[in-house]
């Protein structure tokens, strides 16, 4: 039973994080669009790809300089809650909701049970 568990939360942080790379590249677009479309949609790209490289390198399971698990916790709650927000005020209240409340809880519960198994 606890084998079950444990997929479906990991599934649901998979999931978690997948929502979060895409919204850190809707956000600076959003952001930078009136600005310049060209230069939103490049540093749209960058943030995303800098924000997998930095979940690889320090937050992923298997990294090989992954933080502690409070320290982490509260780095992916951070990381969702202002991104969040960003898509909250300037584009997609839905989307920005749903990543400050419950994907940051499914995160932050999904981090410590999935570090104490």
């Amino acid at each position: 039973m606890f084998v079950y568990l444990q997929w479906i939360i990991g599934s649901l942080n998979f999931f978690a994080e997948l929502v979060l790379w895409v919204a850190v590249g809707r956000a600076i677009w959003r952001v930078l669009k009136p600005i310049n479309s060209v230069l939103a949609i490049t540093l749209g790209i960058l943030g995303v790809i800098i924000t997998i490289v930095f979940w690889a390198f320090f937050l992923a399971p298997k990294a090989d300089y992954r933080i502690p698990l409070v320290a982490r916790i509260i780095v992916i709650g951070l990381m969702m809650i202002v991104t969040g927000y960003i898509l909250y005020k300037y584009v997609d209240k839905r989307l920005g909701l749903a990543l400050m409340f419950p994907l940051t809880i499914i995160q932050a519960i999904g981090q410590y049970v999935m570090d104490k198994a």
